[in-house]
């Protein structure tokens, strides 16, 4: 006999425990009033078509969902199953809530068991946050919903900032807004990032920002501004015995045209900034800052690097480390947009757009989480160095049948899939390695 669904009891094995059990997402379905009585749909089945039954680099349709879906339901005969409108109608606001609960409780799980650990003096920092944020093109129908303001043709445009735990290896906040708004807007900085540091894209540069991360106990590296003028005050080292002599009076781009083009120069500059209005005022402030500046030879141009991390403990070469490290996002939103579909639904109404938007952030933690598990698997380091993370998004999702097909074996099948779990994640495991151990940037960082 079939099982029937509104008995499921455990998170299917070959997911490792990546996703809350059923009942726990049952729960969060009815806290949300999304689900009421379990009738035709049940919210874990759903949940498993959306992150494992969308096929790989195709536009995934509600059509497509609502076939996966009759697939996964083997509890139901074929006439008795849910049909594609009614489908359809719950794709709605309660859905969305519903979705974005199961993100908060993936991100949740991550945190709680995650075994890396920052290295020697990085061990001073909570974790290390990486802050970035991406655009996706709507329908033209929700342009008035989310206007754009890159685009020449007549489309929305939904930016999300992401914020990304480097410890945990996943996401650990989202914000989700209108193309037009801000980046600095578009996410706020509290308490939360006390004891931690985080490395943010150019688009969050602001003398108000930075000050509230120091105010907050936090730290951060960013890449300076070319509009911004902070004011050279001294200069901590430099491998060129030609500096002219700091006046406090001149700013980080005169001073360093005028300085032999080459090397690494350790500044402390002055950054000015508007505290927050009181009444009808506004009080200017400002701040001694450190910024590091590298001369690549190559494109003949200055990097530079604004932080509030202590000389003493970290180098200018380490600085540059750090921010080398934000690119791992970047690999991110690559990930999502190309092999995990993000934006990929160009349904006119929000509510789908939002259930493929989270569907697609929670198969990424879920991604990530076990990726990670299965590097920690493996004993020699130098096998662990062989895993690709880019190589794992594509394998996982050509692979993604198989975990959609052991699911829905697991549960209404009487025979143990314990052996073709194991076969999955073997052929994942070889599939995922790259021929030769490369020491990837992280790894200079993060040590497991």
């Amino acid at each position: 006999m079939p099982k029937q669904t509104r008995h499921l009891t455990k998170t299917p094995q070959v997911l490792r425990g990546e996703l809350p059990p059923p009942e726990k997402i049952l729960e969060l379905a009815r806290e949300c009033r999304f689900v009421e009585r379990l009738r035709k749909l049940h919210p874990a089945l759903l949940l498993y078509t959306l992150v494992f039954g969308v096929s790989a680099h195709q536009h995934p349709m509600v059509s497509e969902i609502h076939r996966k879906y009759k697939d996964m339901d083997n509890s139901r005969d074929e006439d008795d199953k849910i049909r594609q409108q009614s489908l359809s109608k719950r794709m709605d606001e309660k859905m969305v809530t519903f979705l974005s609960q199961v993100f908060l409780a993936c991100i949740d799980h991550m945190t709680s068991t995650c075994s890396v650990e920052l290295r020697d003096h990085y061990k001073a920092f909570q974790t290390i946050y990486i802050l970035d944020s991406t655009i996706i093109r709507l329908h033209a129908k929700l342009a008035a919903l989310y206007p754009s303001t890159r685009s020449r043709i007549a489309a929305g445009g939904m930016k999300i900032s992401l914020l990304f735990n480097a410890v945990s290896h996943g996401p650990e906040k989202i914000t989700i807004v209108s193309e037009r708004v801000h980046d600095i807007k578009a996410f706020k900085i509290g308490p939360w990032i006390k004891g931690s540091l985080i490395l943010m894209d150019l688009g969050y540069y602001s003398h108000r920002n930075l000050n509230k991360i120091v105010e907050y106990g936090g730290s951060f590296v960013v890449r300076v501004k070319k509009t911004a003028k902070p004011i050279v005050i001294s200069v901590i080292s430099s491998l060129s015995a030609d500096n002219p002599l700091v006046s406090g009076s001149i700013t980080l781009w005169e001073y360093l045209d005028s300085i032999p083009q080459q090397g690494i120069i350790d500044l402390f500059v002055q950054i000015g900034f508007k505290r927050r209005k009181y009444g009808k005022r506004q009080r200017l402030d400002s701040k001694i800052i450190r910024v590091v500046c590298f001369w690549n030879e190559e494109k003949g141009m200055w990097h530079t690097y604004m932080t509030n991390l202590p000389v003493q403990s970290f180098s200018a070469d380490e600085i540059y480390l750090l921010y080398r490290f934000r690119w791992e996002i970047e690999m991110l939103f690559k990930e999502l947009k190309s092999d995990f579909e993000l934006g990929k639904l160009l349904s006119s109404r929000d509510p789908v757009v939002m259930v493929n938007v989270y569907s697609s952030l929670i198969r990424l933690t879920i991604s990530h989480q076990l990726y990670k598990n299965m590097v920690l698997a493996e004993e020699l380091e130098s096998e662990r160095e062989k895993f690709s993370p880019k190589m794992w998004s594509t394998v996982l999702v050509e692979n993604l049948a198989f975990f959609f097909n052991i699911i829905r074996d697991e549960l209404f099948c009487s025979y143990d899939v314990q052996e073709r779990v194991e076969n999955l994640f073997h052929t994942l495991r070889y599939q995922s390695k790259r021929i030769v151990s490369t020491t990837s940037p992280r790894s200079k960082i993060l040590t497991n």
